[in-house]
């Protein structure tokens, strides 16, 4: 949720209480999140102002963010092997903070149970269950050719058009439905949402 201080460059603060006075005005100037939608934005909140008032989360202090119109250099400071390594984990742990999130670690006890596999328009349609003290249901699209193929993950349905470009492309496209139960989609991973 952090990540919409982003969008927001001018509200340069300088201490705390400057930032909590930015996010007053921010709360009141930004349209509320509708409530129409039955799902919810993470685990616990329905909302993004119910987010903000459970974490108490401030906008950042932009005064002290360094200022960069373009993307910085990946290459700036690096010299050797080891200086690349430690610009990458840096690169990535700002990715992680800004733009994706921290992936959890992987369950365990993981098992793929294929459901079906039919072809449509030339393409394999594998319909997965993974079960992990839960199960998720998803659909790979596998384009022809032998691969290996890189994979596009997506909640989104095939309707979307997106995951036929992709799988045009030469990825698998991957579809996975976590989704909040009231949609009715037979998983139960729901209580695994953190």
């Amino acid at each position: 949720m952090h990540r919409l201080w982003v969008l927001l460059p001018a509200l340069a603060a300088f201490g705390a209480d400057q930032r909590k006075e930015y996010l007053d005005v921010t709360l009141r100037v930004l349209p509320h999140s509708t409530s129409k939608i039955t799902g919810r934005i993470n685990a616990v909140d329905k909302t993004w102002e119910d987010w903000v008032k459970r974490t108490g989360e401030l906008p950042p202090d932009f005064a002290s963010m360094r200022s960069i119109a373009e993307l910085p250099d990946p290459l700036e400071g690096v010299k050797t092997k080891a200086d690349w390594e430690k610009k990458r984990a840096w690169i990535r742990k700002q990715f992680e903070q800004w733009v994706t999130g921290r992936m959890p670690p992987a369950p365990p006890g993981v098992r793929a149970v294929v459901t079906g596999e039919r072809m449509e328009d030339g393409i394999r349609v594998r319909d997965v269950r993974l079960e992990f003290g839960a199960t998720l249901r998803l659909q790979l699209l596998i384009p022809p050719g032998k691969g290996p193929f890189p994979v596009f993950l997506t909640n989104h349905n095939r309707r979307r058009p997106w995951v036929a470009t992709a799988v045009r492309r030469g990825y698998i496209g991957c579809i996975y439905f976590a989704t909040d139960p009231n949609y009715g989609y037979d998983d139960d991973s729901d209580k695994f949402i953190e």
